[in-house]
Formats: C-alpha cells, structure tokens, sequence
C-alpha cells in the first residue's frame, strides 16, 4: 500500500451514498457532499487543522467550462475556490500533466478512478470528447478560461460589496411572515412547507429601485450569498418576480425543491425556509460502545447497568433492554419497519405506532431507531420492543442518548414523550 509505503498513516470511509442521498439530488453531487463531510469529520476526530484535496488547473479549467455551458450568469463563472475554511487545495495553479510527471520521477504510481470513464457524467463528456478538440482549435484556451473564472470573482466580489452596503442599510430584525407583517393565513400553511425560519426584512424598494440589468445580480446574491440558498430558482421565474415587484406588485417566489420562498408583500421582502429534513443515517456499532450521530447532534451509549426502578416507568432518552447480541445498528427508519411494541400482542407498523402515539410527522425522521439482532429494540420516547423488555433480572444493557458538546439536550425533538410501558 502507498500509505505504508511512505510511512503515512491511512484511514478508509465507506459510505452508502444511494441511502443518504438527499432527495432531487444527483449521484454525483450526493457523493461530493457525503465525501467532504466525512472528511471534516475524520479532521476533528485526528484533531488536524487542515484538509488537503489534489484538485488542479485542468479541474479548474472543467468546472469554468461547465458553468458556461450550463448557462451560469457572468459573477458565478469563478472555478475552484482555493481556501474554504479548513479545506485548502494547494494544487489548483498546477496541471496534471506536472503532477504526474512528479509522482513518475518519485517512483509513484498515479491512480484513476474508474467512474472517470464514464460517459454519461457530463464532466466526463467534456473532459474526454470536447475539451481536447477546443484545445487543438484554440492553444491559449485554458489562459482564456481561467483569466475569465477571474474576472468573474473580481465582479462577484464587487457585487456582494455593493448589494452589501445597499441592500442591508437597515438594522437588522426578526422578520415574521406568521401574520405579523400581512393578513390572512402565514406563508408555512400557504406554502405547505412545514416548519420555517423567518429572516430579517429588506425593504423591496431597494431592490426594485437599482439600476434594471443589476436587479436579476443582485435578487440572485441576496438568495445566494445572504439566504444561504443553495440552488437557484429558474431564470424565467426570477423574471417575473422582479417584473411584479417593477409594477408595486405583491409577489412569491418558489425555491427549487420544498426549500421555501422568498416572499415580497406590502413593500417588505421575508424569506421562508422549509426545516431541512434529516438525511437517512444507519451506524453499526459494539456492545458495550458509544456511536455519535452527528445529524440529530446526538450520541448514544449502551453500557451494562443494574435495573433501576425507572427502567420500569420508561423515560424518552434512556431505556433498560435484554440482550444478546455483540452489535447493534442505530437508524433513521424505513419504510415498511414493524415492531411489536411493549404490551402489544403482535407485530405493528411503525408508521402505525408513531401516528397512535402522536409523534408529529416532521420529527419522525429524526427518531434515532435502535435495532438490535435484526429487530427494533427501542424508538426512543415511544416504546421498547417486547422481546427486549425487563422481565426480572438484576442487570441489564443501558441504552441512553446524550447531546454533544456543540448541542443542548432540549435541541432534541424527536421524543417528547414517556416511554410507554
């Protein structure tokens, strides 16, 4: 191996990108996001300061072509950024043609991935098909391509500056779209989102009021650069929510997905964001042992204890269970999951035991599922599993949930009620 070789320690993720693929979202981009998040959590695991990733010169020159050729407007041309956070691609002004002549008067060997090949991915199309023969027409491409991703910054930059200073004069105030601003039924039942988070007001006539060409630059860094919004609505649609606010009109504009909308009314711009869901998560792990789950910012640990007298009452973020098994597997749930709940004289739905219970639909998919020996041992706030239950012994497994050091215990929602036993 390449890490014993050079004496480097080396450490592998497997992640199951189809389960935790989040939904309208590509393979390929679904991979990216798990892959640096997996990164960033082997970085504060090792407590290393710094992530490097070998993107290079011909990786810039793709992604500005790419963002051409799907039509990106002139500020969002930019390529790769070279320093985001803790992640550093110190590679980026090297192509690599150099880096593989380097690792080849090193001894190294260089290793392809395999989906590289594959022509249904359109960077792969443009890498393999276009971008040589553009190369051959025009030698100076990459310089004209790469002086244009500058450019781009630059403007981009100027941009957020400008919008910075003209869009936010205002001081900064908590913004409700729940009938404190307007009449009539709140943007989460007419949106049918859920759950929102309301953002500070701007003042539509700020935006209405710039020059026409810079309105469409800067609703689009207001979405991007201060929402956080990460994909942009269509340009026809961006159109004509500017054209109605151009007429002092009332206006709505849809996010992609169910992400929420931006909502123009009585001369006030306030944003509603739909709660992100929780992505699907599965962690297997020993008995005794502690597994974290980052996305509910929880931990759990199952651990031998003596049965208490609580154990027999129930409590939502800790339970006693028998057991038998060497490991067990916390989980997000899945469709068709059953259990036979504690007292009950059969198998049921989970769905079933949840609705008759009265857990809120948008906090299922954040109840950390405990499964043990193929079975669903404990639902946390809900009920145990009745072949796990105490039926007299002196010792037991602990099985308890725990926030992380970044999170409060309250911030847990997803079993608000006693354990019913």
């Amino acid at each position: 191996m390449l890490a014993a070789r050079l004496e480097l320690d080396f450490a592998s993720v497997t992640i199951d990108v189809p389960r935790h693929r989040a939904r309208r979202e590509s393979p390929e981009a679904a991979a990216r996001r798990l892959r640096y998040a997996a990164l960033e959590t082997l970085r504060r695991e090792l407590g290393a300061t710094r992530i490097l990733t070998a993107h290079h010169r011909d990786d810039q020159v793709e992604t500005v072509l790419l963002k051409l050729w799907r039509g990106a407007p002139l500020e969002r041309l930019g390529g790769i950024a070279e320093r985001r956070g803790a992640l550093l691609r110190p590679l980026v002004g090297v192509t690599r043609g150099e880096i593989e002549a380097r690792l080849a008067r090193q001894g190294l060997d260089a290793i392809d991935d395999p989906t590289n090949d594959d022509l249904s991915l359109p960077r792969n199309r443009l890498r393999r098909l276009l971008l040589p023969r553009l190369r051959a027409a025009e030698p100076a491409l990459d310089e004209a391509l790469l002086a244009l991703a500058a450019h781009a910054d630059a403007l981009r930059a100027t941009f957020d500056h400008r919008f910075s200073l003209h869009l936010q004069k205002e001081e900064k105030t908590t913004a409700s779209i729940e009938g404190k601003n307007s009449e009539g039924p709140s943007e989460t039942a007419a949106s049918g989102s859920g759950d929102v988070e309301d953002s500070a007001p701007d003042s539509v006539e700020r935006l209405r009021f710039l020059p026409e060409p810079l309105q469409l630059p800067a609703l689009r860094w207001l979405l991007t650069e201060r929402l956080g919004v990460g994909h942009l609505p269509s340009l026809p649609s961006m159109e004509a929510f500017l054209s109605m606010l151009r007429r002092g009109r009332d206006a709505r504009l849809r996010l992609p997905g169910d992400s929420g909308a931006l909502v123009a009314r009585r001369g006030r711009l306030a944003f509603a964001v739909a709660k992100p869901r929780t992505p699907p998560f599965t962690y297997t792990f020993c008995i005794p042992g502690e597994v974290e789950l980052p996305e509910l910012g929880l931990r759990l640990r199952i651990r031998r204890s003596p049965v208490e007298p609580w154990m027999l009452r129930g409590e939502a973020a800790r339970a006693g269970l028998v057991a038998d098994a060497a490991q067990a597997t916390v989980r997000s749930r899945r469709s068709g999951d059953r259990l036979r709940p504690l007292g009950s004289p059969g198998s049921r739905k989970l769905k079933a035991v949840l609705i008759d219970r009265g857990v809120p639909a948008a906090a299922r998919d954040r109840l950390p599922l405990l499964e043990i020996a193929g079975e669903l041992a404990w639902i946390p706030g809900v009920t145990i599993g009745e072949r796990f239950a105490l039926r007299g012994e002196e010792e037991c497994w602990l099985a308890e949930l725990e926030p992380l050091a970044a999170t409060t215990a309250g911030e847990w929602d997803g079993g608000e009620r006693k354990t019913t036993t």
